[in-house]
């Protein structure tokens, strides 16, 4: 499912029954937050956080959480700790506001 097609999730999960969602992305640029654009930094975003809310918001349109339906997300321990490495601010920040996002879930 294309990102920038907010509705396109919505004629996949129509027609099939879905009992498990495995959100699993993550882009990492490997640069110091000064030669990052804005534009990069979005699109890290986007990929590791965006895309997450954009399918469990689809999955949760489609389905009632029970017993037989479940979410999971695939985060990382950057979510968990944060990133020490001054190179992955992005990937750090997209990965700890996940986590938050996974935590409210609950």
């Amino acid at each position: 499912i294309q990102l920038r097609q907010t509705n396109a999730g919505n004629k996949y999960l129509k027609n099939i029954s879905v009992h498990i969602l495995i959100n699993n992305a993550a882009i990492a640029r490997g640069k110091l937050f000064s030669e990052l654009s804005f534009e990069e930094y979005k699109k890290t975003i986007d990929v590791n956080f965006l895309s997450y809310v954009q399918m469990t918001h689809l999955f949760l349109n489609q389905k009632v959480i029970d017993d037989k339906n479940h979410i999971l997300n695939v985060i990382s321990i950057a979510g968990m700790q944060g990133m020490t490495s001054s190179r992955n601010s992005d990937y750090g920040a997209s990965k700890q506001a996940l986590t938050s996002f996974n935590d409210s879930l609950r």
